[in-house]
């Protein structure tokens, strides 16, 4: 993936549209990989499902079980090193967009992310809502909130890097 961004980077042309284009798929790639990041790196959803599965079994395992549990198990240990290496590659992105970037391409992203932190507040809201329903449900939190929380302030972190810019 970098190799590919590096020589898109590399031959991108001064035109408006090249930049806008280039700019637009970084922005949207930082976007989608900083989810990824605190997606992986927040994971107590997955572990409190790991916890049900196996404290509901009654020792006996039938196969369809063992591999569901298998299997949250080996995403539960795997989720550390995928969340690092999308929270680098999201800030790999967001230096690249950066750094090729005109004033008004700046502008108009920063438009678009402050449009994104709009609607994560949002999501927040949808998040906390149904982090509520889990707890009556399960009488636990699985603060699954906390995913567009972090992302929020993502978002916000990535709107003031964009008005320094200017």
């Amino acid at each position: 993936m970098f190799v590919v961004i590096g020589i898109t980077y590399i031959f991108i042309g001064d035109s408006y549209d090249q930049l806008t284009n280039f700019n637009v798929i970084l922005y949207m790639g930082s976007l989608f990989y900083a989810w990824m990041a605190f997606r992986n790196l927040w994971n107590r959803p997955l572990l409190l499902k790991y916890k049900n599965i196996t404290d509901s079994s009654s020792g006996i395992v039938n196969k369809s079980e063992y591999n569901s549990v298998e299997s949250l198990r080996i995403n539960i240990e795997i989720a550390k090193y995928k969340g690092i290496i999308s929270l680098i590659v999201a800030i790999v992105l967001t230096v690249l967009m950066t750094l090729k970037s005109t004033p008004q391409i700046t502008a108009e992203t920063r438009d678009l992310s402050i449009s994104f932190f709009i609607l994560s507040l949002f999501i927040i809201i949808i998040f906390a809502v149904w982090d509520l329903i889990i707890r009556v449900r399960k009488g636990t939190f699985a603060f699954v909130v906390i995913r567009p929380i972090l992302f929020s302030c993502w978002l916000f972190i990535l709107n003031m890097i964009l008005s320094r810019l200017l």
